[in-house]
């Protein structure tokens, strides 16, 4: 691999508490230097923010969201006893210093890059909420995914919406890097969730017989080309908008993918269940492995 690549490493296979384990939590790739540690070693983590203006770096972990303004050498946990379990995190690309975090008790903003938390709105303050992302076309408007379908708000968290299945709970959401009317969303038990129209309306895929998703990617130059992983998936991608799909990493022993990402280049990155990560490089045709043995991966993130 050559282009810098973040991973967040929630274990690795044998994790036993209080034992001397593999460190967890964040871990760089950089063409010189290879796979590197940053920060502190038993941290449970789900998932990373990166502030590209000011080399800052937040994690989603088990209890709470970690800080660092030195590109992970050095860590503050930002928030209390109140917020933990955080299971998703992004910065709002409209405000510089607004960081929305997601949990199992609900949805939380920071407007000051995390040095202050406040509950969004009350409908989600009960819920389940396992992912979100911004809608970079649209100030103000965000998707959460929660154990009983997609909530939508164009406000800011002040209302909100159910715009796809009630009935889905939603594990995974992204939206093309090169064409906002283009989302994907991977779903537990109810396959994949792929809407065109700026996420108003969802068609449901269930690519090679399989129903659940916890990871999904859309290619950042070419909206058409989707990828999705999921419990004992492998690894399916789309290269002409969701029409086909066909499954691939059967060269993979692992077949439990947790985190997926697409690199500026074109190089596909699946983060498995106790088996580290495994890169490709001709369009999921064939997968080699990439690093960070046995470890389980819940988010990858490119600089």
């Amino acid at each position: 691999m050559d282009e810098t690549l973040y991973a967040a490493v929630l274990e690795t296979r044998g994790y036993i508490v209080g034992s001397s384990n593999a460190p967890s939590g964040l871990h760089v790739y950089t063409a010189g230097a290879g796979w590197q540690h940053r920060g502190w070693t038993n941290v449970r983590c789900f998932g990373i923010a990166r502030h590209e203006a000011r080399s800052m770096l937040f994690l989603a972990a088990g209890n709470g969201v970690f800080r660092s303004l030195d590109d992970g050498a050095t860590w503050r946990v930002m928030t209390g006893w109140e917020i933990t379990e955080v299971l998703d995190l992004a910065l709002d690309p409209f405000d510089a210093d607004t960081l929305w975090i997601a949990t199992v008790h609900g949805l939380w903003r920071s407007p000051d890059l995390g040095e202050t938390f406040l509950p969004v709105h009350p409908r989600t303050t009960q819920l389940f909420c396992q992912t979100l992302a911004a809608d970079r076309a649209t100030a103000g408007r965000w998707f959460v995914g929660t154990e009983t379908g997609l909530l939508c708000t164009e406000t800011s968290g002040a209302q909100w919406h159910a715009p796809g299945p009630h009935d889905a709970a939603i594990r995974a959401i992204c939206q093309s890097p090169s064409d906002p009317s283009v989302w994907l969303a991977g779903t537990e038990d109810r396959g994949l969730l792929h809407s065109t129209d700026g996420g108003r309306s969802w068609a449901t895929h269930r690519p090679a017989g399989c129903d659940t998703f916890y990871a999904v990617a859309i290619h950042p130059a070419h909206p058409e080309i989707l990828i999705a992983g999921g419990f004992d998936a492998g690894v399916c991608v789309s290269l002409d908008g969701g029409a086909t799909w066909r499954r691939t990493g059967d060269d993979m022993p692992v077949q439990h993918v947790h985190a997926l990402a697409i690199s500026p280049s074109g190089r596909f990155v699946a983060g498995t269940v106790h088996g580290g990560i495994y890169a490709s490089v001709d369009a999921g045709a064939s997968w080699t492995f990439a690093g960070l043995p046995e470890a389980t991966l819940y988010d990858l993130v490119y600089a």
